[in-house]
């Protein structure tokens, strides 16, 4: 829930901008519906994690993100 919309909207219009269409976005959600996990993956997150998330699975998340986003470069 941010001021002018939401994560997942946010993470859309990375997806849309040709400057910004490869950073890899990891979703941190206390929404955790198959819906909600669906609009997350359409919006175009790499990942997604539902809060309480302990720190460890975030950072291997962080760190699996960044190495398949490294192996797409060309």
């Amino acid at each position: 829930m941010l001021p002018d919309g939401d994560g997942c909207e946010l993470c859309a219009e990375l997806s849309r901008n040709p400057e910004t269409r490869g950073i890899p976005t990891i979703a941190l959600t206390g929404r955790s519906s198959e819906e909600d996990m669906d609009r997350c993956a359409a919006a175009g997150c790499f990942r997604v994690l539902v809060k309480p998330c302990p720190p460890d699975v975030l950072a291997d998340a962080i760190r699996l993100v960044l190495s398949e986003s490294a192996a797409r470069r060309p």
